[in-house]
């Protein structure tokens, strides 16, 4: 028996941008199913000084939704301290984007 044989869709971030009011991380022009698992690589780190406190927004393919926990509070600049992976489900539908329970 052959699972999820494609894997889980990684996507490998290409700039930060750092405002007054959240800090942007983006991802360019994806196409992503309508609900699922995604892997956010975030390839540069958040720049030192930048408000820890400041929420953390995802842009792809020209939309930008709030990167939220599993309850729906923002995931902020300070949980995201250096690069890594992380994981999150993406819903379309609802226009969320929550990091896996748990991560953050």
């Amino acid at each position: 028996m052959t699972i999820n044989t494609r894997g889980i869709p990684f996507l490998a971030s290409s700039g930060i941008t750092v405002s007054t009011t959240s800090v942007d991380i983006s991802f360019g022009y994806r196409r992503l199913s309508s609900l699922g698992l995604v892997v956010l690589d975030i390839t540069e780190a958040i720049p030192t000084g930048t408000t820890a406190t400041l929420p953390v927004r995802i842009s792809m393919s020209g939309e930008t939704v709030p990167l939220t926990t599993f309850g729906g509070t923002a995931v902020t600049a300070g949980d995201l301290v250096g690069t890594g992976k992380i994981l999150v489900i993406y819903d379309r539908f609802k226009g969320t984007l929550q990091v896996f329970p748990g991560i953050v």
